[in-house]
């Protein structure tokens, strides 16, 4: 999240940061849907990516952390971010190949505003 402002609170700066690290990578669709397609057929290489997925939010939880969240708030807001993250990888994989993942982030993350009365 270096890349997000400073000046972002804990849930804009984890936006700005799923929004930052969906960028540029449009041109990977098919290989990261092949990787994605092997991953989830097989239980140890799925469980590693599980494993994966809890060492990204333990980093996004320490970033927020350093911006001053409470801890409270940096571990829930890490878990949103890396669950955000992959059902819009979800859905953009499912959706038409010229469409950005970046527009999947958004929604994704507007939907799960809505789910908690945002």
């Amino acid at each position: 999240m270096s890349s997000v402002p400073a000046e972002a609170d804990g849930a804009a700066a984890v936006r700005a940061g799923l929004l930052s690290a969906s960028r540029g990578i449009q041109d990977w669709r098919e290989s990261i849907a092949r990787r994605r397609l092997i991953v989830r057929s097989e239980p140890a290489l799925h469980e590693r990516e599980l494993l994966q997925s809890h060492h990204l939010a333990h980093a996004i939880k320490d970033s927020l952390d350093q911006r001053g969240a409470t801890p409270r708030w940096s571990r829930t807001l890490a878990a949103l971010a890396v669950t955000c993250f992959d059902l819009a990888m979800d859905q953009w994989l499912e959706g038409p190949a010229d469409h950005p993942l970046e527009e999947y982030v958004t929604s994704v993350w507007a939907d799960m505003r809505a789910c908690i009365g945002e």
